[in-house]
C-alpha cells in the first residue's frame, strides 16, 4: 500500500495499489503500526460515539483489527 506519513505520529489511510499484477507484501512493522493505530483510534474516539452508533462502530473497528491481524500473519519481516 501507499500512504502519506508524518513521522512518527500520523499517516493517511492506506491506498492500495498493485504493481505489475503482483500481490502486495507489506512489511510486518508497517502492518503492526496500522493495527496499533486502530486500537489507539478506538481508545480515543469510542467515548464520543452516540449510543445508537456504538455497536456499529465497535463492529467496524473489530473488522479493521481482524483485517490487519490477518495481514500481519502473511507479511514479510521488518
Amino acid at each position: 500500500w501507499l500512504a502519506v506519513r508524518i513521522f512518527p505520529q500520523a499517516h493517511t489511510n492506506p491506498i492500495w495499489i498493485q504493481v505489475n499484477n503482483k500481490p502486495m507484501t507489506p512489511k510486518k512493522g508497517s502492518v503492526a503500526w496500522c493495527l496499533r493505530g486502530v486500537d489507539v483510534c478506538w481508545e480515543q474516539k469510542s467515548k464520543f460515539y452516540p449510543p445508537a452508533e456504538w455497536d456499529a462502530a465497535r463492529s467496524a473497528y473489530a473488522h479493521a483489527r481482524a483485517y490487519y491481524t490477518a495481514l500481519l500473519a502473511r507479511s514479510t519481516s521488518a
